[in-house]
């Protein structure tokens, strides 16, 4: 009974961290977006990632770093307490959840395995100068122009899009992708599934949407950074696919950044955005996909103040009172 009570208090206290912490990241976005509406796209996406990670980061650290090392060091083996329903319904609801979320994961890169593999059978390699990530074309009835996969990313690119756009606007396209790649947006966007697949509800949308929002703005940016004439050609570039994209519901494709996809992004915006870089001459400046030196520093202060505060068993003690309130809560 001890270590299966002290495992239901780590599931159940996991998954009520998780859940408050979303809310207050979801409200906190929702207070916080207008302020940022002037800032760079570079580090609203920095700002949304944290946002959306917070939860499950800040439950892993309660979790592992207080809660357990304070059950194991400071309660009897022999306290007499019990998992109740209550908390057992907790616990393998947080289990579950962790269960489903992994299992997604795994799926969906399954899933994208096999469909490369069958893309790779029917494709052609196209050279084109100036990039060094593999580009092949293949045949798809959706207008694929996509980055696929984290460690040995490919660039896909169905060969309706290749016979309606310009040389120039493929090029600008391209570089989009490229955008994606330079901001490792695949691996992002998979630790942002997990960490959605955490929870049964939708709480978090908000910041999921503008995550997608933000990163297509900032890859077309990064496109657009070379020049105004860059801008327009992926401009159009977009207006073309989209025009060619089917009435049909979207065929499953793999997980991978799409040039064009989800519906979640407005298209217009997008277009209006570039143009306005067009006009202007230049876009809001170069773009640093990095996390910058501060972000280091804190990186280190924090784990510095972690782990002084594991030493201090002041501390553990405390966490470990809360964590029998709130056994006995469940009694």
């Amino acid at each position: 009974m001890y270590y299966l009570l002290g495992i239901s208090v780590a599931l159940a206290s996991f998954l009520i961290i998780n859940l408050t912490v979303s809310v207050v990241a979801s409200l906190a976005w929702r207070a916080m977006s207008g302020l940022f509406e002037g800032a760079t796209l570079g580090t609203r996406a920095r700002l949304i990632f944290g946002l959306r990670v917070l939860p499950i980061v800040v439950a892993s650290i309660a979790v592992f770093a207080f809660i357990v090392p304070g059950y194991l060091l400071h309660e009897r083996e022999n306290s007499g307490e019990i998992v109740s329903n209550e908390l057992a319904l907790l616990g393998i609801v947080s289990l579950v959840s962790i269960l489903i979320a992994i299992c997604r994961v795994i799926r969906s890169g399954l899933a994208t395995r096999r469909l490369m593999r069958e893309w790779f059978r029917s494709s052609s390699k196209v050279e084109i100068t100036g990039i060094d990530v593999p580009i092949y074309q293949i045949e798809h009835e959706f207008p694929v122009l996509a980055v696929v996969g984290i460690w040995k990313p490919r660039i896909f690119v169905a060969e309706k899009v290749l016979t309606s756009l310009g040389e120039s606007e493929f090029r600008a396209a391209i570089a989009h992708e490229y955008g994606h790649l330079v901001g490792r947006d695949n691996l992002k966007t998979t630790v942002l599934a997990f960490c959605r697949d955490l929870l049964f509800l939708p709480i978090a949308r908000g910041l999921d949407k503008a995550w997608v929002q933000n990163a297509e703005a900032l890859a077309d940016e990064f496109a657009a950074t070379t020049s105004g004439r860059v801008a327009l050609d992926l401009a159009s570039a977009l207006v073309k696919i989209t025009r060619i994209v089917p009435a049909s519901p979207k065929p499953l494709l793999p997980a991978g950044a799409y040039i064009v996809s989800h519906r979640e992004v407005d298209i217009a915006e997008r277009v209006r955005r570039l143009l306005k870089m067009t006009e202007t001459g230049r876009s809001s400046g170069p773009l640093d996909r990095s996390w910058p030196f501060s972000a280091y520093v804190w990186a280190v202060l924090l784990f510095s103040m972690l782990f002084l505060h594991i030493l201090d068993q002041r501390l553990l003690i405390v966490t470990h009172n809360g964590t029998e309130h709130f056994v006995r809560f469940f009694q």
